[in-house]
């Protein structure tokens, strides 16, 4: 279902995918790439380690593309589409996200198009996910854990950020603004299927 995008949207065509969800899109042609960021926005806190897994779990399968082999296969289908996930701050609020790029349909050869079938695929990524009796696979929550551990714990190497970081804990203790975008290893290790799934 589609509908014209409002005055606040000028130049975007708005489409509901799910009830609550829509996805608002621009068509460029003078683009030859076109890009896909789906962003979930909360509030910082002391659990955002946890919510930093969300996206890397979605990107591990799909219910039609249930592991990384096949969701990268299906990935080379579509003219080499190119899927990752981020995280990062706005004010005091945390997002998480999920991105894409992939080539523009005017670039195709003949009458080739991606764009629909790019949205569909991204859409049961995150919609469908690959599910075991409705949670995300065990070991594959503690692999991301354990990388998210490793991100975090390298942040030291970066002097200046980790100096800068450790200054706004101790003179904002009490405010949630002391969280980094990672969050903490301490949270991780209570994440499971059942707290992020």
């Amino acid at each position: 279902m589609s509908r014209p995008a409002s005055s606040r949207l000028a130049g975007f065509e708005t489409r509901e995918l799910c009830p609550g969800s829509f996805l608002h899109t621009r068509r460029e042609t003078r683009r030859k790439t076109s890009h896909f960021r789906v962003s979930w926005i909360s509030d910082l806190g002391p659990s955002i380690a946890k919510r930093c897994l969300v996206p890397a779990c979605l990107l591990r399968g799909s219910r039609s593309h249930p592991s990384i082999r096949e969701i990268s296969r299906r990935t080379e289908e579509l003219w080499g589409l190119s899927v990752g996930s981020g995280v990062g701050r706005a004010g005091m609020r945390h997002v998480v996200s999920l991105h894409s790029e992939f080539c523009e349909d005017s670039r195709l050869p003949g009458s080739e198009t991606v764009f629909e079938d790019a949205i569909d695929f991204l859409c049961e990524v995150i919609q469908q996910p690959h599910l075991v009796e409705d949670l995300f696979c065990e070991e594959m929550v503690q692999n991301e854990a354990l990388q998210h551990k490793r991100t975090i714990e390298g942040r030291i190497d970066d002097k200046r950020s980790w100096a800068m970081q450790r200054c706004i804990e101790e003179t904002c203790p009490d405010e949630p603004w002391r969280f980094h975008e990672y969050g903490t290893v301490e949270a991780l290790e209570t994440a499971t299927p059942e707290t992020i799934t």
